[in-house]
């Protein structure tokens, strides 16, 4: 057992040492989905114990606020970066490549044309595009602190009325914006370091440079990750709906179909934040533990309590979904408070379907209301002949649950507060397709 033990160890950490450069595939446009996905590789590589992340950058440029937080990613890592620019690193794109420890260049590499535009391709007021303007070159400048040079290069990309010089030679003449072939890129003057690194023909021959003896891993997402992820803008809706069908599952006799919707959206929700790199499997756990208080009130204790407890650990895990969580990091409350915009957007949506249903006679009626008139009224025949029949509870009644009633076991509700387990009962009433029962007084 030993020698197993010594030889399984000896298999991974061989494997974690060989395995020290992962290749996180940036390609087309920069949105959400893409700082999804270079937040979850980071992560990754961190937890796995990588060196080097390779940045296969090949994008067209896309949404500031998106490159923002992977500038913000790439920087508080405690990992080697290097950006491979193949072939376009343009706009946004140029901006992540400038952050990266090191930069090359495919042969037809090109980088440049970085100046911010509106949503629709347009240009952006004269004001706000300085202020925009401003407040990115302040950036570019804080990020590369240790490569002074490359705020220079990065400006000429983005302003077209900016100059860039090598001592009195002109590199890019104002009028025009700055955009860089591997040659241009590559090429050092005196006054003026080079912005690349080097070129090579592909990243596998770049991963062989950096480390000769390493393996180089590349990190995938699967097609139901990427489409979670594009789920992400309507996160607060969908959590809204898994409150709106546990709110109809209590309103509800038992545990059914509203109880199962519910706690799938919810589950959904907590999964699309995991695969967004935010969060971990504590809130999974966290889930887990919810649904069990719940099942377990329902079917066994009957308490109210213990429900409330469950409801508590299920809000708390889709709220710990939304926390980043970065391995070996400690976190801040800044971090801690911020699915507090997500989970109030999900209780408003919650709120206006909540309304749209009380308007509607739903939460009176339940989801009988789609029942077939005929059947109805044959159910209200038959279950009329329980009025003022004696049961007994065979599952607590919280307010709901079932009943036993000449041999037959029955849905009900509580007319007051909850009702344990095996406990004497009259049925009061039938309204609304619910019986209604009192406790019986022992005499």
């Amino acid at each position: 057992m030993l020698k197993l033990k010594l030889i399984l160890t000896a298999f991974f950490a061989a494997n974690i040492a060989a395995a020290k450069i992962l290749c996180i595939p940036v390609l087309g446009p920069i949105d959400y989905a893409q700082e999804c996905i270079v937040r979850r590789a980071l992560k990754h590589a961190q937890r796995w114990n990588y060196e080097t992340v390779l940045l296969d950058i090949d994008t067209p440029g896309g949404r500031c606020d998106n490159m923002l937080k992977i500038m913000d990613m790439l920087c508080a890592s405690n990992l080697k970066t290097v950006a491979y620019v193949n072939i376009e690193a343009i706009s946004a794109g140029s901006f992540i490549a400038n952050v990266c420890d090191r930069i090359y260049f495919h042969p037809n590499g090109i980088m440049g044309a970085a100046a911010v535009i509106n949503g629709n391709g347009k240009n952006l007021d004269d004001h706000l595009q300085a202020k925009i303007d401003s407040y990115l070159w302040a950036k570019i400048r804080t990020f590369c602190e240790k490569f002074p040079h490359r705020y220079q290069y990065q400006r000429a990309m983005m302003d077209k009325n900016f100059v860039l010089k090598a001592g009195k030679t002109i590199l890019k003449p104002a009028g025009e914006l700055l955009t860089l072939t591997a040659k241009e890129a590559t090429k050092d003057n005196p006054q003026l370091p080079a912005l690349a690194n080097g070129v090579f023909d592909n990243f596998n021959d770049l991963a062989k440079a950096i480390e000769p003896e390493g393996q180089m891993d590349t990190f995938h997402l699967s097609g139901f990750e990427r489409l979670t992820q594009l789920m992400g803008p309507i996160l607060p809706v969908i959590s809204g709906l898994g409150f709106f069908f546990l709110m109809l599952e209590f309103k509800t006799p038992g545990f059914g179909l509203m109880g199962l919707f519910g706690i799938g959206c919810i589950a959904l929700s907590i999964g699309i934040q995991y695969l967004a790199g935010l969060g971990g499997l504590e809130a999974f756990a966290l889930l887990g533990l919810g649904i069990i208080a719940l099942f377990t009130d329902i079917f066994i204790l009957g308490t109210f309590l213990v429900s409330l407890l469950g409801l508590v650990l299920i809000v708390t895990g889709l709220w710990w979904s939304g926390v980043d969580i970065w391995p070996n990091v400690e976190i801040t409350l800044s971090e801690f408070l911020k699915p507090i915009p997500s989970l109030a957007y999900a209780v408003l949506c919650w709120l206006l379907l909540f309304v749209i249903a009380w308007k509607c006679g739903l939460l009176k009626s339940g989801l009988n209301r789609l029942t077939l008139k005929k059947s109805v009224a044959k159910a209200s025949c038959n279950f009329s002949r329980f009025i003022g029949q004696n049961a007994t509870t065979t599952t607590p009644l919280m307010p709901s649950g079932k009943i036993s009633c000449q041999g037959k076991v029955l849905e009900a509700c509580s007319l007051n507060g909850s009702i344990p387990a095996n406990t004497p009962v009259k049925i009061v009433a039938y309204k609304d397709f619910v019986l209604t029962v009192e406790e019986l007084l022992q005499k």
